[in-house]
């Protein structure tokens, strides 16, 4: 979004705030010098990167509750550097060798 708009004159700072309060302005600014497609266009990915971080958060809150519920996972995050997300993967990736016969596929 914001390399489409500097194309357009448009400049304007890097991250999540200046996406989500800075671009609605913009697109609802008609001095702004920007034909009626690429506001459209812009508005759309505006919509989808919003959904994409609502989903993200609620996938963030499972993997937090799921952590807090196991307590593996409470024992892997007293690790520096270990939080949920890792914690909850390296659960993911457990395997248990004894169900296996032997090591050759």
């Amino acid at each position: 979004m914001r390399g489409l708009l500097l194309e357009h004159g448009v400049a304007m700072a890097q991250g999540e705030i200046a996406l989500s309060q800075l671009v609605p302005r913009i697109l609802e600014d008609a001095t702004q010098p920007l034909p009626d497609l690429l506001r459209e266009l812009i508005a759309e990915l505006l919509g989808e990167w919003s959904q994409l971080g609502e989903r993200v958060n609620v996938l963030t809150g499972r993997l937090e509750t799921a952590a807090k519920n196991n307590e593996t996972a409470k024992r892997l995050m007293t690790v520096r550097g270990v939080g949920p997300i890792i914690a909850t993967a390296l659960l993911a990736k457990q395997t248990e060798p004894e169900r296996f016969a032997n090591a050759r596929p």
